[in-house]
């Protein structure tokens, strides 16, 4: 079999970058395009150990291991800790289910000869099939994502505890799985809380001056929102807990839900990489 290390670079680059984003997607993470990018790249280059002797196995499990690695920390270790080893794992896990499907079509339905050395799979696709293969394995990883996301609490009403440095407060808050603010220079995710909820909690200075606003955008128009960083918040729903180590507060001025609840988080607080279940 020939092998084209040109369309070896692309097609894995091409695969790592829908796998990426199937991970960004799963666990509600923020790399930025560039990280991404870098991530497929590394993935492109690490598919040239095809093109090497065979080696012993316990090596080219290393290898794997190393390049799965690698990629993650490409993509994901700028968000901290915490989101590179679950980035790693779930890219594990969505190259495990990629794999499995691009067999299943070689072995079913094309009949080539599927090449395996190293412990990489090379399958004569054109550019164009696979393109199209990998488009279909990301809309079967984002179908799964879609009902994962329905089992959280969403459109659901839940207790929020929020610590700062003069004290804390408990807001009634909203699960809207629409609402996806993230900080752009952390990641981290933004829960969106009524002024007079949080003015117990407000850092010194905040109302003259707010460190950070967090950019938004809304059927009437984009704006912005000032936000600070809390110690701690504890999200309850039903007998569930979690905690969330890393996030911000972004403060309303306007009411958000006409006394029903008074702030509105994502579907990230419940499922994100700064997020620790607790009960």
């Amino acid at each position: 079999m020939v092998i084209y290390v040109d369309e070896l670079l692309v097609l894995n680059g091409l695969s790592a970058w829908l796998l990426l984003l199937c991970v960004r997607g799963f666990l509600q993470l923020k790399p930025s395009r560039k990280r991404l990018l870098l991530g497929s790249m590394v993935g492109a280059l690490s598919s040239l150990w095809l093109l090497l002797p065979a080696m012993p196995k316990v090596l080219e499990l290393f290898y794997q291991i190393l390049s799965a690695a690698l990629i993650g920390a490409a993509a994901f270790s700028g968000l901290g800790k915490r989101a590179f080893w679950r980035g790693t794992a779930c890219l594990l896990l969505c190259s495990f289910l990629f794999a499995g499907v691009m067999l299943f079509v070689a072995q079913s339905f094309t009949g080539r000869e599927i090449l395996l050395r190293g412990g990489v799979y090379y399958m004569p696709f054109s550019m164009g099939e696979l393109i199209l293969l990998c488009a279909v394995c990301y809309a079967v990883l984002t179908v799964l994502d879609a009902v994962r996301g329905r089992r959280l609490p969403g459109e659901e009403l839940c207790q929020v505890t929020i610590t700062g440095a003069r004290g804390r407060v408990t807001v009634t808050a909203r699960v809207d799985t629409g609402c996806r603010l993230f900080d752009p220079l952390s990641g981290v995710p933004v829960m969106v809380c009524e002024k007079k909820a949080v003015t117990a909690v407000l850092p010194d200075g905040f109302e003259e001056r707010a460190e950070r606003h967090v950019t938004f955008a809304a059927l009437s128009g984009p704006g912005q929102l000032p936000a600070f960083a809390p110690q701690k918040v504890e999200v309850k729903h039903q007998k569930r807990r979690w905690l969330i180590d890393d996030c911000l507060v972004a403060v309303c001025p306007e009411p958000l839900g006409d006394g029903v609840f008074s702030a509105l988080l994502g579907p990230s607080f419940l499922t994100g990489a700064a997020v620790r279940q607790a009960g």
